[in-house]
Parts: structure tokens; sequence; C-alpha cells
């Protein structure tokens, strides 16, 4: 963190001293101005760009391109905005950020993007035996993106594989209660059934005559199980991970789909047995 006066204030950020290319290489998105003059070889870019959240707890949302502040002894003019981005781990909520660009020559460190994954082993070793040429005291330590997030794929992981479970649980309770309830219905309306088959009604027909009381429940049920599912995901995340991308509205559309599929096929199921009985003995039994 770095502290600086803005409007005669002090203010804290985070401080990124980065390379000319750390911005496409790690395809960070502009949202306003421009992106800012490069470095050159011996002196820091009198511009710099700062995330969204620096706009909002720095200049109360307010435009800020073009404002000065002194970053370590410079007077820097904000030339643009970039979209946020993590600055700590998903646990952590994003702070404010600035992005300075200075020489390659005062960089400690280096940032490499390769094309395919398939390249990485190869192109770690050639890294490595390199460095320990140029620098035979010194540690070779690297690591890659997806290790250094390791922390939040597990505890993502894990919290999928426990709701994975739960969701099973819940519809096999679902699918047993709804098979139940159909049965009973079946069940209490045989004789209506039979006459009906007797008359020569199709088995639409009977599905529908049997089922219609039930598909505005059903409609408002799963309705209200998206809503209040979505509802209670936002919670849970929101209460682990600071930064998180939300449930996307495929993964509501998917989840009805499956309910609605499920609860056709146990219904069908039930009205598929209804229909093999013969309706002469039904009615011989009345």
């Amino acid at each position: 963190m770095f502290y600086f006066q803005y409007k005669d204030e002090q203010q804290e950020s985070i401080l990124y001293q980065v390379g000319n290319n750390f911005a496409p290489v790690m395809k960070m998105r502009l949202v306003s101005g421009e992106w800012p003059a490069p470095a050159g070889d011996s002196s820091v870019s009198r511009e710099i760009v700062v995330n969204e959240t620096f706009i909002r707890k720095v200049g109360g949302g307010k435009p800020m391109i073009g404002e000065q502040i002194d970053v370590k002894g410079v007077t820097c003019r904000i030339s643009g905005v970039v979209a946020d981005f993590l600055t700590d781990t998903p646990f952590n909520p994003i702070l404010s950020a600035v992005l300075q660009q200075i020489p390659t020559d005062s960089c400690r460190r280096c940032i490499i993007q390769t094309a395919d994954v398939a390249q990485q082993p190869r192109i770690m070793s050639a890294i490595e035996e390199q460095w320990k040429q140029m620098f035979p005291y010194s540690p070779f330590n690297v690591g890659y993106q997806n290790e250094m997030m390791r922390d939040a794929i597990e505890a993502s992981d894990n919290i999928a594989r426990s709701m994975v479970g739960f969701a099973g649980v819940a519809i096999l309770l679902c699918i047993t209660g709804l098979f139940s309830l159909v049965s009973l219905n079946v069940m209490r309306r045989m004789r209506e059934v039979a006459i009906r088959r007797v008359m020569g009604a199709s088995s639409g027909h009977i599905s529908w005559v049997l089922n219609k009381n039930y598909a505005w429940i059903f409609a408002a049920a799963l309705l209200a199980g998206c809503l209040g599912g979505r509802f209670l995901a936002l919670k849970l995340m929101d209460s682990i991970f600071k930064f998180n991308i939300g449930v996307q509205p495929q993964a509501l559309l998917y989840s009805a789909l499956g309910i609605i599929g499920m609860a056709a096929l146990t219904i069908g199921f039930k009205i598929w047995q209804t229909l093999r009985v013969n309706p002469a003995d039904v009615l011989r039994g009345e």
C-alpha cells in the first residue's frame, strides 16, 4: 500500500509498478481514457491508470481522467481506468489500485504468457537453464497462475461437491413426494380414468386431467425455487468469496429444465402404469 494526497485528504491504494507490456499480457480491459505513455529506458511514466474501485473510493465515482496525484515523489496524471481485477485472492475484497509503468531494468519479476499449455514445461526448462547460467547463486523461484489460486479453487470445488450431495438428496425427496402425490390422486380417480378410457379418451387427455391441478402449483414452485436458490447461492458465495461471478442465467435455466424433465419422467411413469390397467377390471371392481 502507498499513501498519497488527493484534494487535501490522505488516501491509500495498492501500487503496481510494472513493465510497459504488463497490461496486454494480463489482458486488462480499458474502461475509459487511454493507456499511459510507456516508461523510458531510465525514467518512469508520468501517466498512470487506475482501477474502477479506485474511482469509487477515491473519486467518489466521479470521472478522474486528467487528475494528478503524487506517486512516490513523482507527479503523475491519470490517463485511463481499467476494469477491476483481483488485487489479492477471491476471499478478500478488491482494493483500489494504481498501475505505473517503470523501466525494464527496474523490474524484479517476469510474467510469461504461452500460446499453448503444452509449451509450458519446455519453456520453463529453457528459462531455468538460462537462469542458472546468469544467476548461479540465486534460487529459481517460479509458479503458475493456477497454483497461486489453488486455495480458492479447492474451496470452490469442495463447495460444489457439497452442494451436489445436498441437491441429490433434495431431488430424491422431491421425486418420492411427487410420485406419492400423483399415485394417491390416481388411486382416488381410478373410476373416472376407467370411464374416460372406455369413452375413448386419449392418453394425453387423461394425463392432463390427472395433473392439471398441479400445473400452476409446479410452475409457482419452480419460479420460487429459482429465485430462492439464486438468492441463497449469492449469499453463500458472497460470504466466502468477496469477488465472484455470481449466478449465471444459464445455470438457472439448466436447473429448471432438469427439474421439469425429472418431474415429467416421474409423472409419466405413474401415468404409464395407470394406463396399463384394464378399465373393465376397475369398473367391475366398483
